[in-house]
Formats: C-alpha cells, sequence, structure tokens
C-alpha cells in the first residue's frame, strides 16, 4: 500500500495497450503476419478456455483468406514453414484449400506436394474443399489431385486411407 501511495502513476507499456486478449486482459497487437504464422503453428480449431473453436476456425480462415488475395507467396511460404518444421497438419491443410482459390495459382500448384503427404491428408483436404462454406472443386485442385494420386497412391495407401469419413 505504501508503495501505491509513494509511486502513484506507475503504469507500463502492458497497461496501456488498448488491445484485449479472449479473456479480456490487456494484450498487445500482432501484425497480420504474425498472426497468420501464429494460427499455422499452434493449428487450434477446437475450443480453448477462452475462445471457442468456431472463433478460432473463423480467425484463421479470414487470414487465409485475406493472404490468399493479398500476398500468396507468403501465405503458401508459410503453410509449409508449419507443416515441414511446426509439424502441424490440418491448419496448413485449410490454408492449403485457400491457397487454391488465389487469382495467382503458382504458389498453390508449388506447395501441394509438400502440404499433402499420404491419402489421409488427400482425404481431408477433399473434405475442406467440398464444404459449401469455402469452395468448390475447380481445374487447379483436380489437377494437383491428379498428379498426387499417380505420383503417389500406393495400394498400402488405399487400403488404410479408403474412403472413411474424417
Amino acid at each position: 500500500m505504501r508503495i501505491k501511495q509513494t509511486f502513484p502513476s506507475v503504469t507500463t507499456a502492458y497497461h496501456q495497450t488498448p488491445a484485449r486478449n479472449y479473456e479480456g486482459a490487456p494484450a498487445f497487437e500482432r501484425s497480420d503476419k504474425e498472426r497468420l504464422i501464429q494460427c499455422l503453428t499452434t493449428g487450434t480449431f477446437g475450443n480453448t478456455f477462452y475462445a471457442t473453436g468456431q472463433t478460432l476456425s473463423q480467425e484463421a480462415q479470414t487470414l487465409f483468406a485475406q493472404f490468399a488475395q493479398s500476398d500468396p507467396t507468403f501465405l503458401a511460404k508459410a503453410t509449409v514453414y508449419a507443416r515441414t518444421e511446426g509439424y502441424m497438419r490440418l491448419a496448413p491443410i485449410t490454408a492449403l484449400v485457400y491457397l487454391s482459390m488465389a487469382e495467382d495459382k503458382s504458389p498453390f500448384k508449388a506447395i501441394f506436394d509438400t502440404v499433402i503427404r499420404n491419402a489421409g491428408d488427400l482425404s481431408d483436404f477433399a473434405y475442406i474443399l467440398e464444404s459449401h462454406q469455402i469452395r468448390g472443386w475447380g481445374q487447379t485442385p483436380k489437377k494437383a489431385v491428379q498428379g498426387w494420386l499417380k505420383a503417389n497412391l500406393s495400394p498400402y495407401q488405399a487400403i488404410k486411407y479408403r474412403n472413411e469419413p474424417p
């Protein structure tokens, strides 16, 4: 108590920030690129203590859509990083779906085989692609899937990852 009387106006940068986290506590603003990397590398689409899975998923999908249009090359690099270095799966596959909608299709084509590693990944990609809230099949995804199937589908994978709902 005595310290507060002696130093009444002590504030920190933490107390002066205008942003709030999901709990409502003061938080620092991150750039869109930092938020994109965070979404891809944490890959949390399920409920957390302060945020619902739907909120987190919607936030990630908004960022994926934004970067697919504004900077698809950065989205592709971040997606590959999350998949290879961050060992994430669902968030990079979801980002890949949004990357397939970009005007410039070359980043999508360049990373498809890096993100889709097995038939299970391919099945999830197709499921997300077909969901009515994102998009339908187009020429670019069809060609990428056909190429992957020709190059990678073994009898083992065909049996292991047979058509089961995700």
